[in-house]
């Protein structure tokens, strides 16, 4: 966490920008980020997106590169309020 500029870890979670059901790397620098526990867009929300769209890749509805595309977006926000 402090290598991603983390001050105070017990407020912030890590997260996969891919996650591991679609082929995100588990521990590549690049593929990890800073997610705040509270606030408007709490990591809840962003594991409730992850949960859907790999819920959709493993039933065929979506492809894994659409997959990788919406959850590696730097707004993933846009996508949870799609979803």
């Amino acid at each position: 966490m402090r290598e991603l500029g983390v001050d105070d870890a017990e407020l912030y979670e890590l997260d996969h920008r891919v996650p591991l059901c679609a082929g995100g790397h588990p521990t590549d620098p690049r593929n990890l980020r800073s997610q705040p526990k509270a606030g408007t867009w709490p990591a809840k929300f962003k594991g409730q997106l992850e949960s859907s769209v790999c819920q959709q890749l493993c039933h065929g509805d979506t492809s894994l590169q659409d997959t990788q595309a919406i959850l590696s977006q730097p707004d993933w926000t846009i996508e949870y309020e799609y979803q």
